[in-house]
């Protein structure tokens, strides 16, 4: 696991840090992989790791960004230099706020309430487009400001058929890295980036689901594949219908296959999104002015009952690590987001999404394992 920085513009690799004692590396499936570098407190590898670096490393194609650098005197012992980072698209997209009315074309200075001001994705739009749409806006063809491009820079999303509704969506005055991860957990995606490689000449960043390999690729217990694990069975939080109120209008999402005991209300607030039409803040205006508005405020509703809904499932959780030991091996037999099997004791066995890899190495030499999660749809 040689580490290696690459350069801002086409991200070529430059050559082999020298100095690194030891090294964590944890790749994830959603929320923002991360690296903890360790080594003498010298001039050397501070220079070969400035903070504000993007590196990788000669066994993935992952990219990750340097954020910290430290040497900390305070202890007892030899101080040592802590080099500290995480991925790129979260630190990027951490880096920019959604904030133009792209559906209207409002500016924020033609506005009297700048923070009323939502964000709109238009009518059809699938969630995995809605996403890739929302990052190009920003990250890719900037409708804010050109400099906010990145450059060599390309967004798309796996093969996916159909993930649900193409359906008009409010998205409210936020970080961008927050109304992606939002958007992302209503269907349980996933984010990857990948380095330059071979005929690729871009960074792409890949909206996923990773691939079903529930067939060909099972932990066991009984094999010692499973290094511990967490069962858990609960219907606590669980919901199974969603009431999205926005002043006049209220929308409700119900699973009609549920009654009496069974049926598990939620209740989602939804007063803070706006809509604006025909440059009249809505609901300032009542709903009947047209039949249009109404269409588009349900199915923006609709989306906020289901990201509710997708976050209320009953649980039957099976977390496990799996031993560093085991004869399947990271990134030839499977990837970040993959679906494997997992068989455990009480009679468990699911199907479970591969949300982390942690790899290290130091003295002792290299080693990483994965963390296993449940689907969550």
């Amino acid at each position: 696991m040689d580490v290696f920085t690459l350069d801002k513009v086409f991200y070529r690799g430059g050559p082999i840090v020298k100095g690194i004692e030891s090294i964590l590396w944890v790749e994830r499936y959603r929320d923002a992989g991360e690296f903890t570098i360790t080594g003498e407190p010298s001039d050397s590898l501070r220079e070969q790791l400035p903070v504000g670096s993007i590196i990788s490393h000669t066994d993935t194609l992952d990219m990750m960004m340097v954020e910290t650098q430290e040497i900390d005197e305070s202890q007892d012992g030899t101080p040592k230099l802590v080099i500290t980072g995480r991925s790129v698209e979260a630190i990027a997209m951490e880096n920019r706020v959604v904030t133009l009315d792209y559906y209207n074309g409002w500016e924020d200075n033609t506005l009297t309430d700048p923070q009323d001001l939502n964000y709109y994705m238009g009518d059809g739009y699938e969630t995995w487009h809605q996403i890739v749409a929302l990052i190009k806006d920003y990250l890719f063809a900037s409708i804010v400001d050109p400099d906010d491009n990145l450059p060599n820079f390309a967004v798309y999303a796996g093969d996916f058929v159909s993930l649900g509704p193409g359906t008009f969506r409010m998205i409210k005055r936020d970080y961008l890295y927050s109304s992606v991860l939002a958007m992302m957990n209503e269907l349980d995606l996933g984010i990857k980036v990948l380095r330059p490689y071979a005929e690729r000449t871009t960074m792409d960043w890949q909206v996923h689901r990773g691939v079903d390999l529930t067939q060909y690729v099972q932990f066991l217990w009984e094999n010692e594949d499973i290094q511990q694990a967490h069962y858990y069975w609960t219907n606590k939080n669980s919901k199974n219908i969603a009431y999205v109120i926005a002043n006049y209008y209220g929308y409700v999402i119900a699973n009609r296959n549920r009654t009496g005991w069974d049926r598990r209300y939620s209740f989602v607030n939804a007063n803070e999104y706006k809509v604006l039409y025909e440059g009249l803040p809505y609901p300032d205006v009542p709903p009947e002015i047209d039949g249009t508005l109404i269409f588009e405020v349900k199915h923006a509703l609709q989306h906020l009952g289901l990201e509710e809904l997708g976050k209320r499932t009953e649980q039957s959780i099976l977390d496990a690590t799996i031993t560093k030991n085991s004869k399947l091996v990271y990134r030839r037999d499977y990837n970040i987001g993959d679906i494997v099997y997992v068989i455990g004791k009480y009679g468990v066995s699911a199907p479970m999404r591969v949300t982390e890899y942690a790899e290290s190495m130091d003295e002792n030499g290299e080693s990483g394992f994965p963390t296993l999660s449940a689907l969550t749809i």
